[in-house]
């Protein structure tokens, strides 16, 4: 038999409880544990996330200031709220508007809270900066279609203008001289003696406008292609034509002038600072002005113009139509107004105020004055900077212009009625570019302005 040997026997370590299972399998009881525990961890994850949306939803979001003062301009960049869609305010239900109407601005809901997005329109920007510079650059270059020096003044004042409306679109102020060029002979501080009005029209000159042109230019973010109108020979020889017509009616032969905007060959000129002359420096100033324009509109059947160029005399005749208003009666709402005729003869007892009286009390004539008003403020005072400029053309446009027409042609009849009730009054009223017929006079010791062109590199 086979002996019996040593059991040679070795104690087996104690083995973990994954080491005693087999590899691959997990005892069912530990799947029912575990899925517990996920589902009441998930429970309580959901009732505090739930909870803390909840108290978000139902809490009204408070900008620290409102939408409405949020800047529509920043820049060269001009913007709008954008309208919220009928059927996205169903569906978001009732809300809070948070300083808008209910068709746009910012809405605050119950279930969601949305901002509206400025549209930001740079074009609008670059589209009326080029509509400036277009009749900046067409005026300049009228100028050189005329030899009588006070009709190249009227066309180089128009470039001033638009030069400072294009100063106040791009907020950069370079040419403090040129707008007081424009505040002497148009704003509500304008001045009454006649020599700060003629050093004015001294600064209007060639080498001036090259310079106004060249800082419009300069502030052009694409760039610039010129109008057609500046390339139209037709368009050149018709506007000739007018001038040509407006120099016979108005600058031929010698003349009695108390015109504020320039001092030209052959005119007798009143050298005065009292306040009746300054009431018609003015009046007569921007009734001539008026006139010049209202030759272009008034040939439109006779020439063929185009709408840029219809459009600009348009603007021009509402400006100078408002002005000649503001020269008669004093703008009370706005404290730097000077006085105007119908106070000035209140203050000196002169002459007969009932047809002025008379204007003044007509709704009618206000309304049409504040529609003109409005139109002058949003193209000429300034170029307004929210609009866009085919609305503001379009508003142009659609005004029948023979109410601009016949608010001048009432007004003027208010103040020649009264003009003519008192020696003074008349002599200024009728000294508008009165033609002297006496073939005795054959020449004139001239006080005028210096040529447009002298400088001129």
């Amino acid at each position: 038999m086979y002996p019996i040997g040593h059991n040679y026997l070795v104690r087996a370590p104690k083995a973990s409880y994954s080491m005693r299972t087999a590899p691959g399998k997990t005892p069912l009881w530990f799947v029912w544990v575990l899925a517990v525990l996920l589902l009441i961890f998930a429970g309580i994850s959901y009732r505090v996330l739930a909870s803390g949306l909840k108290r978000i939803v139902d809490t009204s979001i408070e900008l620290p200031v409102s939408l409405s003062d949020f800047p529509a301009h920043i820049g060269s960049w001009a913007g709008d709220d954008l309208p919220i869609p009928r059927d996205y305010l169903w569906t978001l239900g009732k809300g809070v508007l948070y300083g808008h109407s209910e068709s746009s601005g910012v809405l605050y809901g119950n279930h969601i809270n949305i901002v509206s997005v400025l549209n930001l329109k740079r074009p609008q920007m670059e589209d009326k900066k080029k509509f400036l510079l277009d009749l900046a650059k067409i005026h300049d270059a009228l100028t050189t279609q005329t030899e009588n020096e006070c009709i190249r003044r009227f066309l180089a004042f128009k470039v001033v203008l638009v030069a400072m409306s294009f100063e106040d679109l791009v907020n950069v102020r370079k040419y403090p001289s040129a707008r007081k060029i424009r505040d002497v002979f148009l704003a509500h501080t304008q001045s009454s003696d006649f020599f700060a009005a003629f050093d004015a029209s001294e600064e209007i000159c060639k080498d001036k406008i090259d310079e106004l042109i060249s800082a419009m230019e300069a502030e052009m973010n694409e760039a610039y292609v010129p109008a057609p109108e500046l390339t139209d020979t037709t368009l050149f020889r018709n506007i000739t034509a007018i001038l040509e017509k407006f120099h016979e009616d108005f600058y031929s032969g010698f003349r009695l002038s108390n015109n504020f905007l320039c001092t030209g060959e052959g005119q007798i000129k009143e050298i005065s600072s009292n306040p009746i002359a300054s009431v018609f420096y003015r009046y007569n100033s921007s009734r001539e002005l008026s006139s010049f324009a209202n030759y272009f509109i008034s040939n439109l059947s006779q020439f063929s113009l185009s709408r840029l160029m219809l459009n600009s005399f348009k603007i021009d005749y509402i400006l100078h139509a408002v002005n000649m208003c503001d020269t008669i009666f004093k703008d009370k709402n706005n404290r730097n107004s000077i006085d105007g005729l119908h106070e000035v003869i209140q203050r000196e007892g002169i002459g007969n105020i009932e047809p002025l009286n008379k204007l003044k009390g007509e709704q009618s004539f206000w309304t049409l004055y504040k529609e003109l008003r409005w139109l002058r403020n949003k193209l000429a005072g300034h170029m307004d900077k929210k609009e866009q400029l085919t609305d503001l053309m379009a508003k142009l446009e659609a005004l029948n212009f023979q109410k601009a027409f016949d608010f001048v042609n009432e007004l003027d009849k208010a103040v020649k009625q009264t003009s003519i009730s008192h020696i003074v009054l008349r002599i200024h009223y009728y000294s508008f570019n009165q033609r002297i017929e006496d073939q005795n006079i054959i020449a004139m010791g001239e006080f005028k302005n210096r040529p447009y062109f002298e400088g001129k590199s």
